[in-house]
């Protein structure tokens, strides 16, 4: 049995290090395959890109004025402002304070600004609705799961339930062996 939990720990660590080995290798790749990363700070700080450079941005939208949205990242509080004239307004309309954007673009020639050549919205209502679906989701697999599986802590492992012995579930009451 001592083996057995052996085998099944280093197979564990063995599948948990593969998964951050992807998961480093995702933001390697992606990285290398964005034209230019940047942050806020990097267009705002004292040696940004010079005009015409691109920029992807993760943003949280402060406010918002026409096509002129202020937003800041997380971890600055840097406000840059996305010019997002060249898009649809419609888009532009369903942003709202409080939302993240993506924001593809141009440094503009602007003090912290970006000319943006796409924008993608990710409403606050979205996400919450999103967590709760996948929570009520995990919730559901796990009650799934663990309704035919148990675990076993001394052998490290999920074994089956036992089953239910003729006549506790109802199904065979005496009134049907009365009838039979």
């Amino acid at each position: 049995m001592r083996r057995d939990a052996a085998i099944r720990l280093a197979l564990a660590l063995v599948l948990v290090g593969a998964l951050v080995g992807l998961a480093a290798h995702y933001d390697v790749h992606r990285r290398s395959n964005t034209a230019v990363l940047t942050s806020v700070d990097a267009v705002v700080g004292p040696d940004p890109p010079g005009p015409g450079d691109e920029a992807y941005l993760w943003l949280t939208v402060a406010s918002v004025d026409g096509d002129r949205v202020t937003a800041r990242t997380p971890k600055s509080g840097s406000p840059l402002v996305v010019d997002a004239t060249d898009l649809d307004p419609r888009l532009v309309e369903t942003v709202d304070p409080g939302d993240v954007i993506q924001a593809y673009g141009v440094v503009a020639a602007g003090e912290r600004e970006l000319a943006a050549t796409r924008l993608v919205v990710h409403e606050r209502g979205n996400r919450r609705r999103m967590y709760v679906v996948s929570a009520l989701g995990g919730l559901l697999a796990a009650g799934a799961f663990l309704r035919r599986w148990r675990p076993d802590a001394g052998a490290l492992a999920f074994v089956p339930r036992a089953e239910r012995p003729s006549g506790t579930d109802g199904s065979d009451s005496k009134e049907d062996e009365r009838s039979g």
